[in-house]
């Protein structure tokens, strides 16, 4: 089984109406490219958006595909084994993130979280123990380097800085009661960051104390900052500086929350996905 790749056709509706590249209902989706692999879980683009290479993740390796120029091909570079301890599922990859700060990917298998040079094909570090049981979820801060957070079945997020060698995680949120299932950075404010989880709920997160932001940035936003105010996002201070701490919980699933993404088009919205198949926005 492989994976497809497609795209939007921004020229003709269902209905035979051209459509001018305006987004809308009815526009086709066209098979783009085909990866040739088994059992792909997960496909990552470079996230830098030069358009030349994916990642397909399986059980137990990551594939390097180069695209061509018209972006309707792709063939496999290479190939980097990631050592599994025997057969056993639970071992197997679950997650992967491309690092946007470099050529590296960022893996989960179990407890264990790794990097993976893609120039090199060699590991570039290994936490052995980043958490009690599987770790599941896994982002990579879009704004600051060597910043990673992980969430597991231990039901605890952890930041990691790579630059200590990920001796130990830098900051540990225990907020859900259950498997953390997903976990993403905000890619203008990496200070907000969401989580969810088989306790149902969707957690927004304040981690200002290890992201991006300085505290002075946040002194005198206007009506974004009011609406943050309102929110909890800041303490009671008179200069209105920005802590850590949960900001908000939604609880509006019914069933444990599988993945939650931000908007790439307005950065103050998200969209959280459950098991039953119930999409909030």
């Amino acid at each position: 089984m492989g994976s497809s790749a497609e795209e939007k056709d921004n020229r003709v509706t269902n209905s035979g109406v051209r459509n001018d590249g305006r987004e809308g209902a009815g526009l086709q989706l066209q098979k783009a490219f085909t990866l040739a692999a088994d059992k792909v879980k997960k496909v990552l683009w470079e996230p830098r958006g030069s358009m030349s290479q994916v990642v397909s993740m399986d059980d137990t390796s990551l594939r390097i595909w180069s695209l061509n120029d018209s972006l309707n091909g792709a063939q496999l570079s290479t190939s980097i084994a990631v050592p599994i301890t025997g057969d056993d599922p639970t071992t197997y990859l679950t997650n992967a993130v491309w690092n946007p700060h470099a050529a590296e990917i960022v893996t989960v298998n179990e407890g264990c979280l790794s990097g993976w040079d893609l120039r090199s094909q060699k590991q570039t570090f290994s936490i052995p123990s980043a958490h009690a049981s599987t770790i599941r979820a896994l982002d990579y801060n879009p704004n600051k380097p060597h910043s990673v957070v992980t969430g597991g079945d231990d039901g605890r997020i952890r930041f990691w800085d790579m630059r200590n060698g990920g001796k130990q995680a830098v900051k540990v949120l225990s907020d859900h009661t259950h498997w953390i299932w997903s976990v993403a950075f905000n890619r203008f404010h990496d200070q907000l960051v969401l989580s969810s989880s088989s306790d149902n709920l969707v957690n927004l997160q304040s981690v200002v104390s290890i992201s991006s932001a300085a505290f002075d940035a946040y002194e005198d936003n206007g009506d974004e900052e009011g609406e943050d105010q309102q929110s909890g996002y800041y303490n009671n201070n008179a200069r209105g500086i920005p802590t850590d701490g949960l900001v908000h919980t939604y609880d509006q699933h019914e069933d444990s929350v599988y993945a939650v993404a931000w908007s790439h088009a307005d950065i103050w919205t998200f969209a959280s996905l459950s098991y039953d198949g119930r999409v909030v926005v």
